[in-house]
């Protein structure tokens, strides 16, 4: 006796996307991983100096970049399906070929730093991003010969602009082998805003908000943040992992477990203020989103100079760039929140205006990392007892509030 098919319910579609999610954000949030990795290497050869190596900063641009790309496909994928209302076999099989792309999307990016015409890192790097462009449009294609999925059948139209994307990274991928040009295929990410005002042009008009894609913008934020914090202890899991052969947890695991709680506690205090935010917006827009995605990049970069700062002899400028990666983390905390003032449509009507105080803790704790630089340079000794200053920020936010208190 053959089974009948499941029912499809709302719980079943719920969880497609959830699901989508979070491999989403682990895929983006593992994009540090090979920034985190160099700290291992530096901590085994003390001669390098890291913040000097070319290799480090082409690691960084690597990590912004393609953190940048993924949640643009993470922004496509979530239009769209604020449009669909539910699945079946052959839509679910495209999601997860498009999310076996956005995975795989990690190996090539993680050895940009080593892409050259004679290999074939960037034809796999803009390769990934073709496919995982491409099935974006195939899904976009599907759910337009299927209808029934959708929820206003008659306001949608499937635009072939959209295979624009997939055009300009396969190009790419193709420039990336050319000797001579190769290093300039890359510049054709700055085609990708002209694209997207081409393929807006000829698309029909945005769908209507739903609570779940609200719900979506808040929940990846929240997988993300997860993610990153608990990248924190891979350090520390370095010093488990070379036990039985050293029989000693080294002679700097005390700073490296003070970093790694540190970092907790910083990073759990900003998940607080973004939480508190949140709690005040009722719906999205591009402009949030964009200042909310920008907020998790910093976030999981973070865990990069909190895995050098808890080492003993850590170079002159790591202390600042920790600092300097919180001051940006905290000023577009205040960003965010400023935006959704400045549009009430998207915030609640009786919401107080962003207090002032995160622009001063944002340009103290800079004002902390340049002096721990100036001390480093001047005292030629780690000074990793300005990291204590971080604890005062609780402190001045606490009188600032006291202060704003009416008198009895």
């Amino acid at each position: 006796m053959r089974r009948k098919p499941a029912r499809h319910t709302e719980r079943g579609f719920d969880r497609l996307i959830n699901f989508t999610d979070a491999v989403v954000a682990i895929a983006a949030t593992l994009l540090v991983l090979p920034l985190i990795t160099t700290v291992s290497g530096f901590t085994d050869d003390p001669d390098t100096t890291l913040l000097l190596q070319r290799d480090t900063w082409w690691s960084i641009l690597w990590f912004a970049v393609t953190f940048w790309v993924v949640t643009i496909f993470w922004k496509v994928h979530h239009e769209l399906f604020e449009e669909i209302r539910d699945y079946d076999l052959g839509l679910m099989i495209l999601v997860f070929a498009w999310l076996a792309a956005i995975v795989f999307l990690t190996i090539p990016a993680g050895l940009q730093t080593y892409a050259a015409t004679d290999n074939f890192l960037g034809l796999m790097y803009f390769g990934a991003m073709a496919a995982i462009s491409g099935l974006a449009a195939l899904m976009g294609k599907y759910v337009d010969q299927h209808r029934e999925l959708l929820v206003n059948p008659d306001k949608y139209s499937w635009t072939p602009a959209v295979l624009l994307y997939p055009a300009l990274f396969f190009t790419q991928g193709l420039l990336s082998k050319v000797p001579g040009i190769g290093d300039y295929a890359y510049f054709g990410f700055f085609l990708l805003p002209v694209i997207g005002s081409f393929v807006a042009r000829y698309s029909h008009a945005p769908p209507a908000h739903t609570e779940r894609g609200f719900d979506r913008v808040v929940n990846f934020s929240d997988a993300v943040v997860a993610i990153a914090i608990t990248l924190l202890v891979l350090p520390l899991i370095d010093l488990v992992s070379d036990y039985p052969d050293t029989k000693s947890l080294g002679e700097d695991w005390q700073l490296k477990l003070f970093a790694f709680l540190l970092t907790f506690f910083v990073m759990a205090r900003y998940w607080f203020i973004h939480h508190g935010i949140f709690e005040r917006i009722t719906d999205y827009s591009s402009g949030l989103i964009v200042r909310s995605f920008i907020w998790l990049g910093l976030m999981v970069f973070l865990a990069f100079p909190a895995g050098l700062v808890g080492e003993e002899d850590a170079e002159p400028g790591i202390t600042l760039m920790y600092l300097a990666t919180m001051a940006l983390i905290t000023f577009f905390a205040y960003a965010t929140d400023s935006y959704a003032h400045q549009h009430r449509e998207i915030i609640q009507e009786d919401s107080t205006k962003p207090d002032k105080v995160a622009l001063f803790n944002s340009g103290y704790l800079l004002a902390l990392g340049l002096l721990s630089f100036v001390l480093e340079l001047s005292l030629d000794t780690d000074v990793h007892w300005v990291l204590l200053g971080i604890f005062a920020l609780p402190i001045i936010v606490r009188v600032r509030q006291r202060q704003d208190q009416p008198a009895d």
